[in-house]
C-alpha cells in the first residue's frame, strides 16, 4: 500500500465527521437509508472507504453538500436552479437591452456565494478521496 490512510479511509472520514457529522448522519439516512453509526460495526459492511465514496456522491442539494460550500443557505441552490436562476437573467437583460435600455437594469437573481473556507473543505473531501482510490 502506498502513500495514504493505511486504514482505508478512517482519518479522513474521522475529519469530515469532526466538521460536518451531523449533515453526513441525517444525509445518509435521508439519501441512502443507511446508519452513519454503522461505519463503527465491523459486520456492517459500512466501511471506512465505501462512507467516503457515498460522501462524495451526495446530491448537490444534500445537507452535506450545503455545508461544505458555507451553510444551510445552499441547500436548495442545486446546479439546476444555478442555471435556472443564470437563464432568468440573461432573460431578463437581453428584453431590457431590446427595449433600449430605458428605466433601470433588471438586478440579477440573489444566489449564495460559496465561503473560500467551504470551497476549501469541499476539495478537500474530493482529495481525500483521491488519495484513498489511490492507496487502494
Amino acid at each position: 500500500m502506498g502513500k495514504g490512510d493505511a486504514a482505508g479511509g478512517s482519518l479522513a472520514l474521522a475529519a469530515l465527521i469532526d466538521s460536518h457529522g451531523g449533515e453526513l448522519i441525517a444525509d445518509f439516512q435521508a439519501h441512502y437509508r443507511l446508519d452513519l453509526s454503522d461505519v463503527l460495526r465491523p459486520d456492517s459492511g459500512l466501511t471506512p472507504r465505501r462512507t467516503l465514496l457515498l460522501a462524495e456522491h451526495l446530491p448537490s442539494g444534500s445537507a452535506t453538500v450545503a455545508a461544505l460550500l458555507g451553510g444551510p443557505e445552499h441547500r436548495e441552490w442545486s446546479t439546476l436552479a444555478h442555471l435556472l436562476a443564470a437563464l432568468v437573467d440573461a432573460t431578463q437583460a437581453g428584453n431590457w437591452q431590446r427595449g433600449g435600455g430605458n428605466g433601470k437594469r433588471p438586478r440579477p437573481i440573489t444566489r449564495p456565494r460559496p465561503r473560500r473556507a467551504g470551497a476549501r473543505a469541499a476539495r478537500a473531501v474530493s482529495r481525500m478521496v483521491t488519495a484513498n482510490h489511490r492507496s487502494a
